[in-house]
């Protein structure tokens, strides 16, 4: 029996003492309802724990973003509910008015309350705000990204001569309007007088132009030779002369003739590089000849010789979008570049641009004589979009990246907008034009509530489906955090039992060596 050491008592404390710190944990974690209080409670559980609060607190968030964007194309399309209401009484009024039975005294009463309903379309487009937002004014585009090569447009020019770019090149060129090639089936007017062996004959023919396009595209310093023996022919449709144009890639002669009823004109290529350098051997070969077969300068001149000519810029595109002019290298440019895929200036849309260094097949040629070369740009324009910013974009996600974004392209329901602002039923035929415009902006204003309402279907589909994943992270996220009460409770409770038996065994232990002193007596 030893009296400097009491094993017993201090295995008891040491027992009760860890008892002691359960109890204590157990009371904590039932009083906070958290099973980690600290770090130290589950050092991984905290971790994951709270990347999913991060995620939950985000969706719950992305909810309410998403119950407000809703709110917003409500709003909208509740004040394009009353525009459509005013167009369609707008419509009643242009059809009244288009009656023959109606005084211009009458017609000027329908005026009257049209311009009314005109004004009160764009009182409703200036008064209506979401949050200070106005929601019918249709706000800017903004796209970010990098740089794309352009696109090109169809056009038709007309001028008396061939742009110098062609023969030449030259380091910008300017925009050009015309006429879409798509649209006009151009013809061409030849006012001729030939010569021939048996007689003068002179008159006007109408030669199309389509009919004489040749395909030059592709051409290299290795190509151009095939084109000896080919060329271009044309025959008067009121006359039996004729001329033609023929390539000779071992001569370098301009003109060769031959009398009679037929006139060659031989151009020669030999040395060309490029289907450039064969339109300047044209050019060049027009300019000046001599031969027997009189003073042909009506025909031919008004055909090619002079240059007064039509050019075709024709491409695989037929956008009219974004204009911008373009650098070009020595084998041709463009006068009209477009961007493929979105509009900047009118704000009608989005895409992502995936093309880079495109190419354009254009078409040049006078007046029967050309042919469709395939030019390359030296520069780059406009943005291949990284990141985009439509009027109003609604973040419904937990992160950053744009698949958590949706994006609401207000609508501009202005008079302007529609094109009804200059409606007047005063003028010849103006109700019936109004007719035939107040009938676009309907459907322009139904395009516009369809769209709204696509935006509020897609924002309820999102909202659903982020309370479902809300509501399942959660779970998953309590089953880590939370207080496991019954469990803890029984935990608790046992401990409980413990301690008070651990006490009394200390006390106990405590009292065993007391009996040491009887070994005195």
């Amino acid at each position: 029996m030893v009296v400097t050491h009491n094993l017993q008592s201090s295995n008891s404390s040491r027992v009760l003492g860890n008892t002691t710190s359960l109890i204590e944990k157990s009371t904590e974690k039932l009083s906070s309802g958290y099973q980690i209080n600290r770090a130290a409670d589950d050092a991984a559980g905290l971790a994951i724990s709270e990347k999913m609060r991060k995620q939950i607190r985000g969706l719950n968030e992305g909810s309410v973003n998403s119950q407000n964007g809703i709110s917003l194309v409500q709003i909208a399309d509740g004040a394009m509910s009353e525009i459509h209401d005013m167009l369609q009484r707008a419509n009643e009024l242009s059809i009244h008015a288009a009656n023959g039975t109606l005084s211009q005294a009458d017609r000027q009463t329908c005026q009257d309350e049209l311009d009314q309903i005109k004004e009160e379309i764009d009182g409703v487009r200036s008064r209506t705000f979401f949050n200070k937002i106005p929601v019918l004014k249709g706000l800017p585009v903004n796209i970010q990204g990098d740089m794309i090569t352009p696109a090109y447009t169809k056009t038709i020019t007309s001028g008396a001569d061939l742009p110098e770019w062609l023969q030449n090149g030259i380091d910008n060129a300017s925009l050009t309007n015309g006429y879409m090639a798509s649209t006009y089936n151009t013809t061409v007017n030849v006012t001729y007088k030939l010569e021939g062996s048996d007689e003068e004959l002179s008159g006007t023919a109408t030669i199309p132009h389509s009919a004489t396009y040749i395909d030059f595209s592709g051409i290299s310093a290795d190509t151009v030779a095939q084109l000896d023996g080919k060329g271009i022919y044309s025959s008067c449709c009121s006359c039996q002369n004729r001329y033609s144009i023929k390539f000779d890639a071992t001569s370098d002669a301009n003109i060769s003739t031959q009398s009679g009823k037929h006139r060659i004109y031989t151009i020669g290529i030999k040395g060309a590089t490029s289907a450039a350098d064969v339109l300047n051997r044209i050019m060049e070969g027009t300019k000046d000849y001599t031969g027997e077969l009189g003073n042909p300068d009506n025909h031919y001149t008004k055909y090619a010789i002079e240059g007064n000519s039509l050019v075709i810029y024709d491409d695989r595109s037929s956008a009219s979008k974004a204009t911008v002019c373009s650098s070009i290298d020595s084998t041709g440019t463009v006068t009209e570049v477009t961007f493929e895929k979105f509009s900047v200036s009118t704000g009608t849309g989005w895409e992502n641009v995936n093309s880079y260094n495109t190419r354009a097949n254009s078409r040049y040629g006078l007046f029967g004589l050309g042919y469709t070369e395939t030019v390359p740009v030296d520069a780059t324009y406009g943005t291949k979009p990284s990141s985009r910013s439509a009027d109003i974009n609604i973040h419904s996600g937990a992160e950053a990246d744009m698949d958590n974004k949706i994006y609401i392209l207000l609508p501009n329901v202005s008079c302007d907008a529609m094109n009804i602002t200059t409606i007047d039923f005063m003028v010849p035929n103006g109700p019936e034009d109004a007719i035939t415009r107040i009938g676009f902006a309907i459907n322009y204003l139904s395009d516009e509530r369809s769209r709204m309402g696509a935006y509020q279907n897609r924002l309820e589909h999102t909202i659903k489906n982020l309370d479902n994943v809300t509501e399942n992270s959660q779970s998953a996220e309590s089953r880590i955090r939370d207080t496991d009460m019954a469990k803890e409770i029984v935990s608790l409770s046992k401990n409980n039992i413990l301690q008070q038996a651990g006490q009394a065994m200390l006390a106990q232990a405590n009292h065993s060596t007391e009996g040491v002193m009887n070994l005195r007596q």
